[in-house]
């Protein structure tokens, strides 16, 4: 694992990660996820335009991985390292 890269990319794509985000919450506020694509695509600051508040965009541009380190280490401890030995 490369602690670097994963931070390196963690920052790279947070901002695609938040306008999923973005996207997903104006689609349950009952926005067409359609015309909220385009609108994002156009330019991401259109966020402020879906009836978002700005609560909602800035927890949208929280990247939570939750437990991912704790499943690659389980999987690599249980599925990788034991296969051979």
């Amino acid at each position: 694992m490369h602690p670097e890269k994963i931070e390196k990319n963690l920052k790279e794509h947070s901002d695609d990660l938040a306008l999923e985000n973005i996207l997903m919450h104006a689609a349950k506020k009952g926005k067409d996820r359609q015309e909220v694509h385009e609108k994002l695509r156009e330019d991401p600051k259109n966020a402020k335009e879906l009836g978002l508040s700005e609560e909602e965009i800035q927890s949208c541009k929280r990247v939570e991985i939750g437990r991912a380190k704790e499943q690659v280490h389980a999987f690599l401890k249980n599925q990788i390292f034991t296969k051979d030995q």
